[in-house]
């Protein structure tokens, strides 16, 4: 049986297929690893890569089924020690992660096939303010120049929930477009 790499595209930003899903520029090179992970092999540009680069379980150890646990309990909202509780390690991190994968917010990942890297974007944003409002503060009392209005620009990645960028700063076009082009 032949593998499904329908889901994958090239991540070289150099390869005339980059980003490209279902291209038929793709095939297995080669398994490696006690779970036998997928070695990708890019035909257009050479290039070599695992199944799992660009997602949050890139050079972890876990199995698939312990893979899926873990971000299911993550995204239930447990913390991290009652999801290494939950798939079986006392460790205060689920087993075989990473800190950047165990420390991740629960909402931000979803699917973890390879991003795209032409990523869809959603931009957001959120208003707040610091010790008062901006129509409050005095520009003449120092005490007031670190307060008032707070923006927050937020860029997700439509399909996996993924933060890709936040830019705090004033309402401005100038910080909208940063957030978005980012």
């Amino acid at each position: 049986m032949a593998d499904d790499l329908s889901r994958f595209c090239c991540l070289n930003p150099d390869c005339p297929k980059y980003g490209q899903r279902d291209a038929g520029n793709l095939t297995v090179g080669a398994r490696y690893g006690t779970h036998h992970r997928r070695l990708l092999y890019c035909r257009a540009c050479k290039d070599r890569f695992s199944e799992r680069k660009g997602t949050p379980l890139f050079d972890s150890r876990l199995a698939d089924d312990v893979a899926l646990n873990v971000l299911a309990h993550l995204a239930d909202g447990c913390g991290v020690r009652q999801t290494g509780r939950l798939v079986g390690s006392p460790r205060t991190r689920p087993p075989g992660t990473r800190p950047a994968l165990a420390d991740m917010p629960a909402n931000s990942m979803t699917s973890w096939s390879g991003f795209p890297p032409h990523d869809y974007r959603q931009v957001d944003e959120k208003w707040s303010y610091i010790g008062k409002k901006e129509k409050n503060c005095d520009p003449d009392r120092p005490a007031d120049r670190l307060k008032g209005d707070c923006w927050d620009h937020v860029a997700l990645d439509a399909d996996s929930r993924l933060v890709v960028e936040v830019v705090v700063g004033p309402r401005t076009a100038d910080m909208a477009t940063n957030s978005w082009t980012g």
